[in-house]
């Protein structure tokens, strides 16, 4: 189990890098979770929960591993539930049944959950990939050194970006957001996360 916060972050995006590497998913969007799971094994339900209860992940002799989520939740909220369940089935013991509810979301075992999720579903060079590909994301100053073979020496190529055509727009991470199946807030704190965005983006954002 994690010791720090810092432990249970790394422990979550490590862990969720190597389960996307198992099933050969590289940096692609993921499929449709619930049926990622099934095909692992793990089934996915849907009934109406309370507002503050996300879902629940069932590891137990009696009904193997399962996942519930939130049928009143939204597509998008159910599709993290799912990424959060599985990232307790991945983690822990058989034998062990959580609810991720809003009083536990401290916790640093919730907390691992959330980094695998987040990573499980942004996955970083995937994202990075995505604001490159908008042609975003480059400092404004870009530096390239070529080899000049007449002189034999190196010679430095300096190119300017526009003002302001490197900054990500909402529009940006409303469309990445569409891309990887994740909610707004959550591509914002990934961008963030992955040094895209500074703080006063990610507010402005």
């Amino acid at each position: 189990p994690p010791r720090t916060l810092a432990d249970a972050i790394r422990q979550g995006e490590e862990t969720a890098e190597h389960e996307r590497q198992r099933l050969g998913l590289r940096d692609a969007p993921l499929p449709e979770l619930a049926d990622l799971c099934a095909a692992q094994g793990v089934p996915v339900f849907a009934f109406v929960l309370p507002d503050g209860l996300a879902g629940l992940s069932i590891s137990h002799a009696s009904v193997n591993r399962a996942l519930v989520v939130n049928a009143t939740h939204d597509a998008v909220r159910q599709r993290l539930a799912i990424a959060h369940g599985y990232a307790h089935v991945v983690c822990e013991p058989m034998g062990t049944i959580r609810a991720c509810t809003k009083a536990n979301a401290n916790e640093l075992i919730e907390r691992r959950a959330a980094a695998f999720a987040t990573a499980f579903l942004l996955p970083g060079s995937g994202v990075v990939d995505t604001v490159r590909s908008l042609g975003k994301g480059q400092p404004s100053r870009q530096v390239q050194w070529i080899f000049d073979s007449a002189n034999e020496r190196p010679v430095r190529v300096e190119e300017r970006s526009g003002p302001g055509s490197q900054a990500i727009t909402y529009l940006d991470v409303a469309w990445i957001a569409r891309r990887f199946g994740a909610g707004y807030r959550l591509t914002a704190s990934r961008l963030l996360g992955q040094g895209l965005i500074t703080e006063a983006d990610n507010t402005r954002l």
